[in-house]
Formats: C-alpha cells, sequence, structure tokens
C-alpha cells in the first residue's frame, strides 16, 4: 500500500514490520506514540519527503517508478546518510551474525560441502565488503562535496550507476545451494536459522541496492544538474531481468550433458578458461559456450558455487580442489 506523510508512523509499521530496519537506518527511534510520519521526522531531524519516498519504493517491491517532481524533494543528505547507516548495518551485524550462525552450524557436521560453504560465504563477505568500502571512499565524498557546492570533480554519479553490481545474486545462489546440499543431520535447527538470515539478508540488499540504483543516483543527478531528467526505474536482478532465453529454458531438460561435465569438473578444479581448452582439446568459444549453458541449467554463476555442486555431484573429490580452506 501507498502510505501518506500524514498517516501515524505506528500504523505504517504495524502494517509492515520489515520497515523497522528502514527507520532504524534513518537514525529514528521508537516511542513516537500517536505521531504522524511528519510530526515524527521534525521532532528527529529527518527530512518527511524523503523518509516516505524510501518507505513507499520499498514497500511497492522496489519497481514503483518515481516521477521527475518526486525526485526533485528527495534530500541527497538525509540519503547519504541512510546509505551509509547501511553500510554499518550489513558490515557490522547481519552478515558477522549469519558467520557466527553457520559456523556453529557447520561445527555440527565436520563435511566437504559443509566447509565449502563456509568458504563460499566468507568470499561473499569480503565482496561485499570491498563493494561497500568502494562508495565510501570514491562515491560518498564525492557526494559530499557536491552537497558543500563544489561541482567542480571528474567523477560523475552515472558511471557508479553503470558499474554498480547487485550484490544480493551472490548470497541467492548460497541459499539454494544450503537448501539442496547441505549435509543436515539430526536437528537441523541451526542451519535452518543461519539460511533463513540468509535468505532475510538477500531481501534487504537487493532492496538496498536498487534505493542506490533508484532513488539515491537519480536524486544525486539532480544534484549534479538540476534541469536533468531522471532515468527510469533501473532493472538489475538477474533474476527478474533474464533474458528470453534463459526463461525459454525452464520449459527444457536441465540436465547437463557429458560434455557440460567434464567442464564444469574443470572449472571446479580451478583451471581457467584457456587451460580447459587445452586440456580438453576444444577451443575457447566452445568452453565459454558451454559454461553459459552450464550456469543457464544450474542458475549458477559463481565459481564457488559449481564448485559445490560438482562435490555434491560427485563430478570432482574435495582433494582435486587447488585451493581450500
Amino acid at each position: 500500500m501507498h502510505f501518506k506523510i500524514t498517516d501515524k508512523m505506528a500504523d505504517i509499521i504495524s502494517e509492515s514490520p520489515s520497515l523497522l530496519q528502514i527507520m532504524s537506518r534513518f537514525g529514528m527511534k521508537l516511542g513516537f506514540g500517536d505521531s504522524t510520519v511528519e510530526q515524527v521526522c521534525g521532532a528527529q531531524g529527518v527530512d518527511g519527503p524523503t523518509f516516505i519516498s524510501v518507505v513507499n519504493f520499498v514497500s511497492e517491491g522496489g519497481s514503483a517508478p518515481i516521477s521527475d517532481e518526486e525526485c526533485g524533494s528527495l534530500s541527497v543528505p538525509t540519503l547519504l546518510f541512510f546509505l551509509k547507516q547501511a553500510h554499518i548495518y550489513f558490515l557490522d551485524f547481519s552478515l558477522p551474525n549469519i558467520r557466527q550462525k553457520l559456523s556453529e552450524a557447520i561445527g555440527c557436521y565436520d563435511h566437504d560441502i559443509s566447509r565449502l560453504i563456509m568458504k563460499f560465504f566468507e568470499d561473499y563477505t569480503r565482496h561485499v565488503e570491498q563493494h561497500m568500502m568502494y562508495e565510501e571512499r570514491e562515491v560518498f565524498p564525492f557526494v559530499e562535496a557536491l552537497i558543500a557546492g563544489n561541482g567542480e570533480q571528474q567523477f560523475r554519479i552515472a558511471s557508479f550507476s553503470k558499474k554498480h553490481s547487485q550484490v544480493s545474486d551472490t548470497l541467492h545462489e548460497l541459499k539454494d545451494l544450503i537448501i539442496k546440499y547441505f549435509p543436515a543431520q539430526e536437528s537441523s535447527n541451526l542451519i535452518n536459522s543461519a539460511l533463513y538470515d540468509i535468505m532475510q539478508c538477500e531481501s534487504e540488499l537487493e532492496s538496498h541496492c536498487k534505493i542506490e540504483d533508484n532513488l539515491f543516483v537519480p536524486a544525486v543527478m539532480k544534484l549534479e544538474n538540476p534541469d536533468c531528467k531522471i532515468p527510469p526505474v533501473l532493472e538489475k536482478d538477474g533474476r527478474a531481468g533474464r533474458h528470453d532465453d534463459e526463461r525459454e529454458d525452464e520449459d527444457e531438460d536441465r540436465a547437463l550433458s557429458i560434455r557440460e561435465k567434464d567442464i564444469l569438473a574443470e572449472v571446479a578444479r580451478g583451471y581457467t578458461n584457456k587451460e580447459i581448452a587445452d586440456r580438453l582439446y576444444i577451443s575457447i568459444h566452445t568452453v565459454i559456450t558451454h559454461r553459459r549453458n552450464i550456469a543457464r541449467k544450474l542458475k549458477i554463476h559463481s565459481v564457488a558455487g559449481l564448485t559445490i555442486y560438482a562435490v555434491a555431484n560427485n563430478l570432482i573429490t574435495i582433494k582435486e580442489i587447488g585451493e581450500f580452506i
């Protein structure tokens, strides 16, 4: 539902409990009684139009287009504060909490797959940290300079937008791999709890990236050039924005061919496309084509995910993996 700034804050939170995280990233506290959104924002020093725009964008799934007028009403300093607080939440709370739960669950199951899953998550956490540190180091200082009135800079927000990746996709892979291949025995409370948190984190990261792409970037573009027209809502979610050939494949046999299994095993062993081509006496183009088909059939795009699949399905043994912790 579409919320208004005149709605009571307590009613909004009761209707959509997930918005508690949104509220906390604006630095807002509970205990607001029957006050409206406008009254709570005013009392706690938060820009009301920006808060309600983010709330509606998230509650509507991050797909509702933002108008040029609404974009112009967004407070860039408020959005910047919101994104910085989100980074703190993911890096200092959410991901470490998942790691602790995974570690406890894996401690109960001394198994190759469980250890590979742990390594997958640790590598993923480093990737997210690098992604967010780039924003902290390059993007946010640029925006702060714009806010201060310094527009004479080489960096432009459009360049960030083009390179901005959806960091939740890899977490989606990990979730599916745990569901399919984690060797749980007896009680699975620990791994199920970790899995639930992974699903929640995936959803929150996806929403976070959409806010950056579709609210923050257009608002900064307006700050760079008030006369610019904002771009349409961006769709960077690989699962929702799949190509037609991937949709068609849903109705096709997803079983891997013998050659695809051979190539998958080589990928899991750590060989490059060139090395695989030389080892199997085929062209690099053929290797790339097979890898694309493997990723489409299995819906696994990362090497770490493909490695887990290969070990779980006895295409290779754990001893064949060059680098394993």
